[in-house]
Order: structure tokens, then sequence, then C-alpha cells
């Protein structure tokens, strides 16, 4: 069972952000998870200092940095137990059990990206953009109705101006868009035809880039209430108003960090007929900075 563990626990880090590569752009804060945490706390600097020109007081008054802290808490993630029973094993082919596994560990990822995009959400009015195109069916899924107006390019480049006067830097900057949002941009005349063929033939974990963005896709993004204006818990009850979210970053302005993996492993359980396994991670993020500098959401508004 000890190599079955180690086995098990390397596969759950390798593969966690599989097929959410966006999570790798951001910061690492894993070196500040030790065994037990609860709680992470990572420092965060302090305002700008002043420059002056042909300065003439001396001495010059001193100053120093006040820091503050950032704190967020770990969510607990944890898979129902899974019976694998000898019989249907045996039935089928040694590869039986790995499979099951894996399907667990897929679940498990789907539940830790959807918290961590909303770990980074915009929450502030002035990082959130409406899209300002035409009507385009609700797609949040699965309740919502009625039309919501299409992302334009001309929105990202708000995006894209939006971080440049927050003194965002330039490089690296990335875009996960909701498969909508791609859909609405592949119509938007304003799209060049070189960016318009790399959206069309788009493959899974590719990257492009677009306004200066790194751009990536996916499903779903993040989920708005009505009046986009307050990003929805992944597992809130849908409604019928729902919007998509596309979010748009900087790497160094977003953080998530994972530990305290562990698999549980009973063998032979006689009422069972076979094995009962589980697992068990922590995981978590958070935005750098307390007014979401660096982090923008362009969200569907409302049309009629």
């Amino acid at each position: 069972m000890t190599l079955l563990r180690s086995v098990w626990l390397r596969q759950i880090a390798r593969d966690l952000f599989k097929d959410n590569a966006f999570l790798d752009k951001s910061l690492n804060w894993n070196d500040e998870v030790k065994e037990g945490t609860k709680t992470v706390t990572i420092q965060q600097s302090g305002g700008r200092n002043t420059v002056k020109r042909n300065r003439t007081v001396f001495p010059a008054e001193a100053n120093e940095r006040t820091d503050s802290d950032i704190t967020y808490d770990m969510v607990d993630y944890t898979t129902d137990p899974r019976r694998v029973r000898k019989l249907v094993e045996k039935q089928y082919s040694p590869e039986y059990r790995a499979d099951v596994l894996r399907q667990d560990m897929e679940t498990l990822r789907e539940y830790v990206a959807e918290d961590i995009l909303y770990a980074w959400r915009p929450e502030l009015s002035k990082n959130i953009i409406k899209t300002t195109g035409g009507a385009v069916a609700a797609s949040a899924t699965p309740a919502a109705t009625g039309n919501r107006k299409a992302m334009t390019f001309a929105d990202i480049v708000k995006a894209q101006k939006l971080l440049t006067d927050a003194l965002v830097p330039q490089g690296g900057r990335c875009a996960l868009l909701t498969s909508q949002h791609q859909a609405d941009l592949l119509l938007d005349p304003q799209l060049s035809q070189l960016v318009y063929a790399q959206l069309v033939n788009y493959k899974e974990g590719q990257i492009l880039n677009l306004a200066g963005f790194d751009l990536m896709i996916r499903s779903k993004v993040l989920t708005f209430d009505a009046n986009g204006a307050t990003a929805k818990l992944p597992d809130a009850t849908a409604a019928t108003t729902d919007c998509e979210c596309s979010l748009f970053w900087h790497p160094s302005f977003v953080g998530r960090s994972v530990g305290n993996m562990d698999i549980f492993y009973n063998p032979n359980r006689a009422e069972h007929y076979g094995d009962i396994l589980s697992f068990e991670l922590q995981a978590g993020g958070s935005k750098f900075y307390n007014d979401g500098r660096g982090v923008i959401g362009i969200v569907q508004a409302q049309a009629a």
C-alpha cells in the first residue's frame, strides 16, 4: 500500500492542473502551506516611494514602507469513498481500478479550478467591464434564458487599457475566455483574419495572443448575477438571469496553493467485497492586492 499511496499522490500533484493550465499563470504559494495549514498569509508590499527632482531640503525625511498581509483559507476537498469490487475488477481489466481513480481525480481537479477562479474574481465595479455587442442567446448554464450582449474586440481593448492605466506590466498578461465569448469574437468584424483563423483552429491547452493577452479558452470561467456586479459561487443555485464572465489578469497579481494531500485505502473489506479508496487535499487562492488591481472581468450585459 505504501507504494500505491506514493504513486497516486505523485500523480495527483503532477496532474492537478492538467486541462486547467491557466492555474499555472499565477504566483505559486505552495511553499507557504505547511502540514496542517488552514490559513495562508502572504505579505503585501506597501505603497510606492516618493521621488523628488532637484532636492533642496536636507536632511531628507526618511520613511518606512508600511506593508500589510493578505490571508485566505485553504479549502478542504474530499472525494466520497469509492468501492472497487474485486469481482468487477476481474471481469473488466487490471486498468479498471486506475480508471475509477482517474475519474475521481478529474472531478477533484474541476472543483479546485472553479474555486480558485472564484477566488480571483473581480469584485469592484472599476474592475468589471460589461459586454457591448449585439444580442445573443443567454449561455450561462444551465438555467439562463433571454438574451445577453456579445463580447467584442473593443471590450478586450478596454480591458487592456484598464490594466495599463493601473500600471500593470504588459508582458505576460493572460485571458481566460468562455466558449461563448470565443464564439462572439468569431462574429466580430473588427477581428483580423489572422486572429480569426487562430480562434477557429483553437486546440485545448493552446495559447494565442490577442490585444496583448495570452488567450486561453474554457467552457466555463465565472458566473455573475443579473446585474453583472457580483460573482456567484461555483455551486450556487443557477438562475435565469445568470451572466457569463471571462477573466483577464497578470500572473503577478493572483496566486494559488495546494497542499496536505492524502489517499485513504482500506483493502479487502468483507462487507464491501473489495477495496475502499478516497482522496483528500487542500487548495486555495487569492488576488494579491485588496483592491483587485491586475484583474479584470468582462461580464455579459443584459440585452433586450
